[in-house]
């Protein structure tokens, strides 16, 4: 399996990657806006189309209302469903939280995730964050109960509030 870092990734690539998201992803997400993503890993087999994806980017977010902290927000997390099961995003999440590139924006990685998705991510080294969160949804500054934010890489557990100055990603 080859891992590969890509600031675009070709719409052919992207169709193939996720367009059966919404039969696997019914309810999450749906009618909130979200931020885009800069940097795409792509994970594929002997150079073929990628079987899976992990998008992220920086952002800054305001940590108890004050203190402005720099995170790699990690978002659009998909393996194709004839591969799941393989622990190809394992691989993934290890090769992006010792990439260089993404530790240059921050040591802190950052995502959203529903509910169901908590104990999944906890296995890639995350905690949920106990604390409130909010985001921008239009010009307004919003939460929500489908979701929680759940952290890599510095101790939380003593944080009250995170706050996005965009939407979530």
């Amino acid at each position: 399996m080859q891992i590969r870092f890509t600031e675009t990734l070709p719409e052919e690539h992207a169709n193939y990657l996720f367009k059966w998201r919404k039969q696997v992803f019914p309810v999450e997400g749906e009618g909130l806006v979200w931020s885009g993503i800069k940097w795409h890993l792509t994970a594929s087999i002997s150079g073929g189309r990628p079987i899976a994806h992990i998008g992220y980017a920086d952002f800054e977010v305001l940590i108890n209302k004050n203190n402005r902290q720099s995170v790699v927000g990690v978002g659009d997390v998909v393996v194709r469903p004839e591969h799941q099961g393989e622990r190809i995003p394992a691989k993934m999440f290890e090769y992006l939280h010792a990439s260089g590139h993404a530790k240059k924006h921050s040591e802190l990685f950052v995502l959203f995730c529903p509910l169901r998705l908590e104990s999944y991510y906890k296995q890639h080294g995350y905690a949920k964050f106990v604390g409130a969160y909010t985001f921008m949804q239009g010009n307004e500054q919003s939460s929500s109960n489908k979701f929680i934010l759940m952290y890599r890489g510095r101790d939380l557990s003593t944080v009250k509030t995170i706050g996005l100055e965009c939407e979530p990603w």
